[in-house]
């Protein structure tokens, strides 16, 4: 508000003095500048907590992402395309062919049975192995070309060489959806969230017959690994000390880095102990790799990125395993293996097994791999 008119006496009134005048309009705009500033920082306060905010989200899902890789999660995926399936009776079953993983022989399989169609995935018990149970989270679907899909999750518990079906939709709907060319598509992607069994041990018992030379007890689903702090009976080298020395995570365990450190019995949660039975042999040089084994332990060695175990599975892998080409190029794009990649890929000589592989198994595969493949087509002269 500008200043009065001052008068003299009687006298006419005379204008505001100049300098009262700038004062006045400077102290004016001083408070809105003041009142402008304080609503500015007012939203940029909260701008700036927005922003923390989302960074904190993106941060915590990026530790749950981090996490979740280096969680050794047991999952695959079995594929299989059952034909003449209009010619199934009442009753009437069909297998797939059987799957190799994580150790394990599994296949997809379908069944007639009250007008509904019926699927289920089994766990094939191995001639004079013992009894194992394993716990699953299954995602069956039925598709036509990945265009019309359906798809029914199932958690269950059951034993080796036992089959366990569950209805999946109605024979009528399967004909009139599913079918093309009397074939129909089945998918069933597995998460093996335990398996249960006794502990095989080839070369060396880590169990409490070692407890009086040991100083840590790992202790892995109730199965209890008892780790050497001095030479023992045997003459063995500290297991303690190999930790420490292959593994940046044993070392950090062993020394300080985790939480877990100093505790007498320390819970390695979500690791198999079979796997890990394997996995210290091998720290002790014993030759514990085979095809039955090897994928297990190179899913584990992602948590432990031990060097001289990854170096012996790929060594097992480049020249002794029996493994289908298909499933070491899967190991492959998964563990990224490229000299496994490039070996397997050049020992391909016929373009039939070529059109089979890639058929099956082209969704499992990396890019590196993908384009490896693509120019080993063009050496069939196929494309």
């Amino acid at each position: 508000m500008p200043p009065a008119k001052r008068r003299r006496g009687n006298g006419p009134a005379e204008p505001p003095d100049l300098k009262e005048l700038i004062e006045t309009n400077i102290s004016n705009s001083t408070q809105e500048i003041k009142k402008t500033v304080n609503n500015l920082e007012k939203q940029v306060g909260n701008v700036s907590k927005t922003i923390l905010e989302k960074i904190e989200k993106i941060e915590s899902r990026m530790d749950q992402q981090n996490s979740s890789e280096k969680s050794p999660e047991k999952t695959f995926v079995v594929k299989e395309t059952f034909k003449d399936v209009l010619t199934m009776r009442e009753g009437d079953y069909c297998d797939g062919k059987c799957h190799e993983h994580f150790g394990q022989n599994w296949n997809l399989g379908i069944k007639r049975s009250d007008d509904y169609l019926l699927a289920y995935l089994a766990l094939k018990k191995k001639p004079n192995a013992d009894k194992i149970y394993v716990e699953t989270s299954q995602e069956i679907s039925i598709s036509v070309e990945n265009r019309d899909r359906i798809s029914k999750t199932v958690e269950n518990r059951f034993p080796s060489g036992d089959v366990l079906l569950y209805r999946l939709l109605t024979w009528k709907d399967m004909e009139q959806r599913y079918v093309r060319d009397g074939s129909i598509n089945l998918e069933v992607r597995v998460k093996v969230n335990k398996m249960e069994g006794p502990i095989r041990s080839e070369f060396h018992q880590f169990d409490v017959s070692n407890e009086k030379f040991s100083n840590v007890i790992l202790n892995v689903d109730s199965h209890k690994f008892y780790v050497l702090k001095e030479t023992n009976p045997k003459s063995l080298t500290p297991l303690f000390q190999l930790l420490s020395m292959h593994s940046s995570y044993f070392d950090k365990l062993f020394t300080g880095g985790f939480q877990e450190s100093g505790k007498a019995e320390v819970i390695l949660k979500e690791v198999d102990p079979q796997d890990f039975q394997v996995f210290l042999e091998l720290i002790y040089g014993y030759p514990a790799v085979y095809d039955c084994t090897v994928e297990g332990i190179l899913l584990l060695n992602d948590i432990y990125d031990t060097k001289i175990v990854r170096e012996r599975c790929i060594a097992f892998l480049m020249e002794d395993s029996d493994m289908t080409a298909i499933k070491k190029l899967q190991l492959a794009s998964r563990y990224q293996i490229d000299g496994l990649a490039k070996k397997t890929i050049s020992e391909i000589k016929v373009a039939e097994e070529y059109r089979n592989l890639v058929a099956e198994g082209k969704d499992d595969f990396s890019p590196e791999i993908l384009k490896a493949l693509l120019d080993k087509a063009l050496t069939f002269k196929i494309l």
